[in-house]
């Protein structure tokens, strides 16, 4: 949309998941809810985020993060929230008028000593394995959560927008994952109906397994990867001969 006079070829690289992410308890033994995890950031009107702020007229790249987070408590029947807040603690505050070097010590200690440690705080492997399904919201700009391949890793059925991020990788909703248009009110609908639905659901979590382990383990994204370039090179090469 933004590039239109970009012509050329285009590989998408998925995520891989690691291999700590694997299916540990059987699909019936699970909790018949819907896990949510994920982090979302309130941007401040900065001259760092004020230019996204105005294109995605948003003050969240998480905006679906941010409503489950918010009704974590009347949602409690279908969905247990992980959602973390990025700005639930104290952090030292980056002005634009600060030096250099001061911006990036502040920004280093708000990483790693300040924001998210609540949330990392909790075995996330374990987590997945304990529910039949779960949804780690998209960023706003059209990309997913990597925590969606490493859920599916571990035999969990995942809930995602239908969209082409996911079908441009092969993911099919109703066959790989659970897809829904991105409002609450549908992401509540279609859990309440695979909460009745037992049989539907476990299909699509093996399903989901099944692709996501033989195409998106590190072997596989990196073979893929490998062959598009040497593909590239033939072509280049085929071309430049008269």
């Amino acid at each position: 949309k933004h590039f239109p006079f970009y012509e050329k070829d285009v590989h998408i690289l998925p995520f891989s998941y690691q291999s700590r992410f694997v299916k540990r308890k059987e699909f019936a033994t699970r909790r018949i809810k819907c896990l949510a995890t994920g982090t979302f950031e309130i941007l401040k009107n900065t001259s760092r985020t004020s230019g996204l702020r105005e294109f995605y007229d948003a003050e969240t790249l998480h905006p679906m993060r941010k409503e489950i987070y918010q009704n974590s408590n009347r949602l409690s029947k279908y969905i247990d929230s992980c959602i973390g807040d990025f700005n639930e603690r104290a952090s030292r505050e980056i002005k634009d008028t600060d030096l250099f070097l001061k911006q990036i010590a502040n920004k280093i200690y708000n990483v790693f000593f300040v924001k998210q440690s609540k949330y990392f705080k909790f075995d996330i492997v374990e987590k997945y394995n304990e529910y039949m399904m779960f949804v780690v919201p998209e960023e706003i700009n059209d990309l997913p959560g990597i925590g969606f391949i490493e859920g599916m890793a571990c035999g969990c059925a995942y809930v995602g927008k239908v969209d082409p991020m996911y079908k441009d990788i092969g993911l099919v909703p109703g066959e790989h994952y659970i897809g829904y248009d991105g409002t609450l009110e549908d992401l509540v609908a279609k859990i309440k109906y695979y909460q009745e639905n037992l049989s539907e659901l476990k299909r699509i979590s093996e399903r989901g397994y099944d692709f996501v382990e033989s195409n998106f383990n590190s072997q596989a994204v990196a073979e893929n990867f490998l062959a598009h370039l040497d593909k590239l090179v033939s072509d280049n090469k085929c071309s430049s001969q008269p």
